[in-house]
């Protein structure tokens, strides 16, 4: 009776342990089974990082790009709108019957300094445009260093430079008058710096001016 006893009391427990087994065997599978679940989407955000790093800087060269085109253009633009907006002034000047002025007209080619610093008094707000079309359209006639000579004399020419360096006077001294000269320089086309292409010019009126004197020695 004790021996049967004592084996009731025993199967309970291992009846227990049984069922603990039991228990725990699908536990821990699901266990395992939510730990590789959350490896899996620990490796996907960061794929998906990766990614979106890719597409941002392939983003940022696009846009860099364009922002170089966009700045290209708009000098572009610049310069066009500066040229349309002369040329629109010199129009209105022809409509207007300003474009033959005859005491303009006179006044070139500049003989002399005394007569350049004349005409720098004459260069008003008023006057300037008109001064702007005649020697423009003096300037176009040719090419810069030769239509140059229908503006000012060679002799004129040779005594000066743009910044009285070199024993020569300077042309700026008469600001009026050379706004007016580079202005017109900056109608004819093909003019990049109309003070560079003014000094080039007027150097290459002295190099002829000097091969004459030269050979009429």
């Amino acid at each position: 009776m004790a021996d049967s006893q004592r084996c009731a009391v025993k199967r309970p427990f291992e009846m227990e342990s049984e069922d603990l087994d039991e228990d725990a065997g699908p536990s821990t599978k699901d266990n395992k089974g939510h730990l590789k679940t959350l490896l899996d989407q620990g490796s996907k955000p960061k794929d998906q990082m990766g990614e979106l790093a890719k597409r941002l800087r392939s983003l940022e060269s696009k846009l860099e790009a364009n922002t170089k085109m966009l700045e290209a253009n708009s000098k572009e633009l610049a310069k066009s709108t500066l040229q349309v907006s002369k040329l629109a002034a010199l129009l209105q000047l022809l409509l207007k019957g300003n474009s033959k002025d005859v005491g303009v007209e006179e006044s070139f080619p500049i003989p002399d300094q005394e007569a350049l610093a004349a005409l720098e008094f004459k260069i008003v707000s008023s006057t300037k445009n008109a001064y702007i079309l005649a020697i423009t359209d003096l300037l176009n006639s040719n090419t810069l260093t030769k239509s140059l000579k229908g503006v000012m004399a060679e002799s004129l020419i040779c005594d000066f430079n743009l910044d009285g360096v070199n024993g020569k006077k300077s042309l700026r001294a008469f600001p009026e008058f050379f706004s007016v000269l580079i202005e017109s320089i900056g109608m004819m086309k093909g003019q990049q710096s109309p003070e560079k292409a003014l000094a080039h010019a007027m150097s290459c009126v002295k190099n002829n001016a000097n091969k004459k004197r030269n050979s009429n020695k």
